[in-house]
């Protein structure tokens, strides 16, 4: 191995770290306990786009797919690569449910009147 690729090796593992994160970090953010269950007689994807643009007030917003009824918007700081918020937003009988998520303290409140508006 040349000293070029030893600088390439030594980038690649540097760029590794800060993609943030660690396996497991998701399921352990949507394993909090809920800040608020909310309902709604809208369909997820009526909601979805606002949903992220409210969660957008603690970090940057990413839609996963849960199923073929559900969909997990998660709010994440990147640089930190930690999850801040997420909702769920699941199939329920005549509409959908919201479960809002929230790591640390004096959020929950304004994050679920956000989303609530969405509702």
């Amino acid at each position: 191995m040349g000293m070029g690729d030893e600088v390439l090796m030594i980038w690649i593992l540097a760029i590794a770290a800060q993609v943030g994160g660690y396996a497991g970090e998701l399921k352990e953010h949507l394993a909090l306990p809920p800040a608020a269950t909310l309902t709604s007689h809208k369909p997820a994807y009526d909601m979805e786009i606002c949903i992220a643009d409210a969660l957008t007030v603690l970090g940057t917003p990413t839609s996963l797919r849960d199923g073929p009824d559900g969909v997990v918007i998660v709010a994440s700081n990147p640089m930190a690569g930690t999850y801040i918020a997420s909702a769920a937003i699941q199939k329920a009988d005549r509409g959908s449910r919201v479960i809002v998520r929230v790591r640390g303290k004096g959020w929950n409140d304004r994050v679920r009147d956000r989303v609530q508006a969405c509702l």
